[in-house]
This record gives C-alpha cells, sequence and structure tokens, in this order.
C-alpha cells in the first residue's frame, strides 16, 4: 500500500522551477513529525473532536512499532500525543484516512493489518485509551479499506482492491452496522465500465451514496458514481478521460447547494489535474480549473472543503517550489488562489490531506518536510 502513494512523490523531480511570488495566506508549522516514536508520514487530514480545540488525525508511518499511530493535537499549546501505535499485534498497521467522530468515540481504517494483513476498521475511545478492532478484512471482501462515512446506524466505506475472482479484485463498497458489529460487502467493482480502484470517501446525498472511482469506465481513466444502499445498485454519471475533463479521480465528493465538486489528480488542460463540478440531476460535468499552468499547483489529491463558497483544497505538487500547494477556488468568480507553496525551509513538502477549517484558520498535514523529515500539522490563515 505504501508503495503507491510514495511512488508519486518521484514525479515531483520533473516540476519546473519557477519565480517566487507572494503567497496569499500566513502558514505557520504546529507540529514536525520524526523526532522519536510520535509518527510519521500522516497522509489524513485532521478532525476537531472531544475537548474544545483537540485535534485528531493519523500517520501512516512511525510510532512505537513502525507502521502508524493515532494522535491527538492541542494546537494552542502545541502538544501532540500519540494515543495508539499500530502494529502490535492484529489491531491493525498503516492508516492512511482520517477518523471520525461519533459521541466521542473515534473510527477508523487501516489499509494493513488484522488477521490477513489486508486492513481493518477500528474505534478508539479516547477516554479509556482503548483500541478495538472491529473488523478484519479478508480479500474476498476488501483491501485496503481508506475513509468511512456514516449514515445513520451504519459506516459506509470503500476499498481500492479485493473481492472479485479469488479475491484479487477491482474494489468494494461495503457497511459496517454499528449496532451488530457486522460487516457486509455490498458492491464489487470491476464489471464492465463501472469503474475500479476507488480510493475517496463516499458522500451521501439523501439516501444515495456518490463516490468516484480512480480507474476504469468507459474510457479507462476513472468515474463519478451513484450507489443505493438499498437496492445495492452502482450506476456510473461520468466516465473521464474524453477530451479534457480530467482523469484519475483520487478523492472523495463534496455537495454544494445540490453540486457535487471533485478534483482530479491528472488530466485537465495542461495535464496536471482538474477541479469539476457535476449536477446529480443531469449527469452534466464542467471542468472549472485546470492545474498546471504556472505555479498554480499540480495533482491535487484530497477532497475539498467548502467554506462559504470558497472551495479550499491542496496539491500534492507544483508551486513555487514544486512540494505542493494549498490553494483555494471561488465558485462564484472561478478565480483560482494559491494561498501558499510549501518547500521553502520546514514548512512543510507534499500536503497529502484534505483542510479543515475552524473559526476561518485551516489546517492540514504534509507527508514529508518539516523540522525532521517526517512531516507537519500546519495551519493557514488566509
Amino acid at each position: 500500500m505504501k508503495a503507491v502513494w510514495i511512488a508519486v512523490v518521484a514525479c515531483a523531480l520533473g516540476c519546473a522551477v519557477c519565480s517566487p511570488a507572494a503567497e496569499a495566506a500566513t502558514e505557520l508549522v504546529v507540529w514536525s513529525f520524526g523526532n522519536g516514536a510520535d509518527g510519521q508520514a500522516p497522509y489524513a487530514g485532521l478532525i476537531a473532536a472531544g475537548k474544545p480545540g483537540t485535534f485528531y488525525g493519523t500517520t501512516s508511518g512511525g510510532g512505537a512499532y513502525h507502521n502508524g499511530t493515532l494522535f491527538s493535537l492541542d494546537p494552542a499549546t502545541k502538544a501532540e500525543t500519540v494515543l495508539w501505535s499500530f502494529g502490535n499485534g492484529f489491531d491493525g498497521a498503516q492508516p492512511y484516512a482520517s477518523v471520525i467522530d461519533i459521541n466521542g468515540e473515534l473510527f477508523g481504517t487501516t489499509t494493513a493489518g488484522g488477521n490477513d494483513d489486508v486492513g481493518t476498521v477500528f474505534s478508539f475511545n479516547p477516554e479509556t485509551d482503548t483500541e478495538t478492532m472491529l473488523h478484519s478484512f479478508d480479500i474476498t471482501d476488501g483491501q485496503g479499506p481508506l475513509y468511512l462515512t456514516r449514515v445513520k446506524g451504519k459506516l459506509y466505506g470503500t476499498t481500492p482492491w479485493g473481492a472479485g475472482p479469488m479475491g484479487f479484485g477491482d474494489g468494494t463498497v461495503y457497511a459496517y452496522n454499528l449496532k451488530t458489529g457486522a460487516t457486509k460487502m455490498l458492491y464489487a467493482f470491476g464489471d464492465g465500465t463501472d469503474g475500479i480502484n476507488p480510493y475517496g470517501a463516499l458522500v451521501d446525498v439523501n439516501g444515495t451514496l456518490y463516490g468516484t472511482a480512480s480507474a476504469g469506465g468507459i474510457y479507462g481513466y476513472g468515474t463519478v458514481f451513484s450507489f443505493n444502499p438499498k437496492t445495492h445498485a452502482g450506476t456510473v454519471l461520468w466516465s473521464f478521460g474524453n477530451g479534457t475533463d480530467g482523469q484519475t479521480p483520487e478523492t472523495g465528493l463534496i455537495v454544494v447547494k445540490g453540486m457535487l465538486y471533485g478534483t482530479t489528480h491528472a488530466g485537465g488542460a495542461y495535464g496536471y489535474g482538474a477541479v469539476f463540478a457535476l449536477n446529480p440531476k443531469t449527469d452534466a460535468e464542467t471542468v472549472l480549473w485546470s492545474f498546471g499552468n504556472g505555479t498554480d499547483g499540480q495533482n491535487p489529491n484530497k477532497s475539498l472543503i467548502d467554506v462559504k463558497g470558497t472551495l479550499y483544497g491542496t496539491t500534492v505538487f507544483g508551486g513555487i517550489y514544486g512540494a505542493g500547494t494549498a490553494y483555494s477556488f471561488n465558485l462564484k468568480t472561478g478565480a483560482e488562489t494559491v494561498l501558499w507553496s510549501f518547500g521553502d525551509g520546514t514548512d512543510g513538502e507534499y500536503p497529502n490531506s484534505s483542510l479543515m477549517n475552524l473559526k476561518g484558520t485551516l489546517y492540514g498535514t504534509t507527508t514529508y518536510g518539516g523540522s525532521y523529515g517526517g512531516g507537519t500539522v500546519f495551519s493557514l490563515a488566509p
């Protein structure tokens, strides 16, 4: 699993070096990973839960057993605490996704570990410091689970691999029942042009789940799909790759006033990814921004957030120094603004996380860089 994302970093070596420009935000490093067993290489964003001002997140590596951590962070005091180190037994290993909060308890996934070393769903109680493996995947029901979405009494998620013939399939949609503890595979990708290898989170819109598959579809470059949890029917709304509409969506979608918004890692007018909108009523897709024309960033890898009609996100590469950007996109004006270009000093490199908005300040993580090279938690004041 780790090699999939790390291999992408090598692409940054081909980025052009551009002249510096003024940044549109102030960036501060809240925490630098890699100084001991505090975790390394965070790929996921943060959530604010529990005590006011407490952040929770995961790292894909580091910790006591070098298989990742679940951590908390107080941004006011800049105190980081490792709540759990993965890899000591069958508790799971290498979490690449963020956790979600349900009544004070944290739920998440690991992409490896468990009984068959292909990933788990877990919960963590911050009051008792107890981690519980809720489900261990076994290839036939999925492999490498990532983001969870709560819909009433169930958690829904996707796996980018697993199921299919002999278990070596192209990904699944599954549900975990919070009351019964039962996990059920609901859909297996790879049957025709429905898309394959879903990485992003599902989003619930009036009982219908929407998501993206990073490959497959009519042209082989991914899809936007809908999924009915009651009938287990999947429908392709858009197939990427026919022109400059974007290619390889690796993120989940968000909903703003009935429209779905997302990003593609590649494609667009310049080949470095795009921000797109899709109308779920008409299945019409529109490219709002194509990355790669200058220092605006390249290759967005995580989901957008909406703050009062402005979308915020990150790109893994590009920017002034080639180590990624944080950017905004104004839905009214169509203007894209680079808030910060990473890679100038110890500010962090290669952001692979979605951003979190807390009272007007944005928070996120970078996978590498910082004082010790193991990544950072950063804040941005637009």
